[in-house]
């Protein structure tokens, strides 16, 4: 390992930055086919294609939907709302917990949601005055009360000090 390298990127030279730069695009480019090759939307194409005609509010090309303070009516500020779940997660959960019993998954699948949720309300700036809302769709008969607890008190952990130390 040469000694630039070990220095953050913005002090690396420029040919060590371009040559980093390919080396993320091809692991990018191979992690994206894997996840294609699972089934998983990670570029939402066909979200994109489905919203497309929806209001973007009021930065269309923003990760999450910014529109007007319609709560407080204030002119200064912005509401910000995203909604993302942990999809294809969840089935592999499913199946993890359908295999070996382990109901402990289904905590971590709740805590992911609500952390990729954040880190995405993160990147637009917001930073505080944020509300959660939680939906977990399920069919009583497939996913009993011991899931749906482990989901909820995962939920509960996050916002917890323990949690967050």
């Amino acid at each position: 390992m040469s000694w630039s390298s070990r220095l953050p990127g913005c002090l690396q030279r420029p040919q060590a930055r371009a040559r980093r730069g390919m080396e993320l695009r091809a692991e990018s480019t191979a992690q994206a086919e894997r996840y294609m090759a699972r089934g998983v939307s990670a570029a939402k194409e066909d979200v994109h294609a489905a919203i497309k005609k929806i209001d973007k509010g009021l930065f269309p090309k923003a990760f999450c939907k910014i529109v007007p303070d319609y709560v407080g009516g204030d002119e200064t500020y912005c509401n910000i709302m995203h909604a993302d779940g942990a999809g294809t997660k969840s089935s592999l959960a499913y199946l993890y917990w359908k295999e070996t019993g382990d109901l402990s998954v289904w905590k971590g699948i709740s805590q992911d949601a609500i952390i990729m949720n954040m880190d995405d309300l993160l990147c637009v700036g917001a930073t505080d005055n944020i509300l959660l809302s939680s939906t977990i769709v399920r069919n009583k008969n497939v996913i009993p009360g011991p899931v749906l607890a482990e989901l909820i008190n995962g939920t509960e952990q996050v916002g917890s000090k323990s949690f967050l130390m």
